[in-house]
């Protein structure tokens, strides 16, 4: 098993990688959405609707692994927490 140290640091190095992928979705979301209000007269809407939804729901998908990831690093922080006041007990 890992030391605390490095789990925690493998987990924060997933929060930042899933923080990046869950802002690219959401700027992704945001230039469609500009797309279709340029175009929306030369578009299929439910096309554009159903590609929205489905980085919308990717974004989503990201954001519960995020929730996750999260919790794991609350533990790890409570973990370390403790380890560190064993070995500063005298």
């Amino acid at each position: 098993m890992q030391p605390i140290q490095t789990q925690l640091e493998t987990t924060l190095q997933e929060e930042a990688t899933l923080t990046q992928r869950i802002r690219l979705c959401r700027d992704f979301i945001d230039i469609l959405l500009d797309y279709v209000a340029h175009n929306a007269d030369q578009i299929h809407i439910l096309t554009a609707e159903d590609i929205l939804t489905s980085v919308h729901t990717i974004a989503q998908d990201l954001d519960t692994e995020l929730l996750h990831v999260r919790l794991e690093k609350s533990i790890l922080v409570n973990k370390l927490g403790e380890a560190t006041s064993l070995t500063l007990s005298p």
